[in-house]
């Protein structure tokens, strides 16, 4: 994740992640990065997923059958597909998709 601050990129000091799931399938529905600056406060996990909760309504998304996830910068690779196993609560990392469309 790239930060520009006062025309200077920054790498941040932190980046949490919130993985929203259908609870009985593993389909994840929406992913919530927040950064902090190394000058900034980094924020609560409770907060971040709060607001992804309410992203996900926003967008149309049933939240009553949504669970959080929590995942390390290092475990989310956004040029790949997830899942969550509904029954371990765990990131499972996919096959890439073949790039054809239909």
């Amino acid at each position: 994740m790239k930060l520009i601050r006062e025309g200077k990129e920054v790498e941040p000091e932190l980046i949490k992640t919130c993985v929203l799931y259908d609870r009985d399938t593993g389909h994840i529905v929406h992913v919530h990065q927040v950064a902090s600056l190394p000058s900034g406060r980094p924020p609560a996990s409770d907060h971040v997923e709060k607001r992804a909760m309410e992203l996900a309504a926003r967008g149309g998304n049933d939240v009553s059958r949504l669970k959080a996830l929590h995942v390390s910068a290092t475990e989310w690779d956004e040029t790949c597909p997830h899942r969550v196993d509904p029954g371990s609560g765990r990131l499972e990392r996919l096959p890439p998709l073949s790039g054809k469309r239909s």
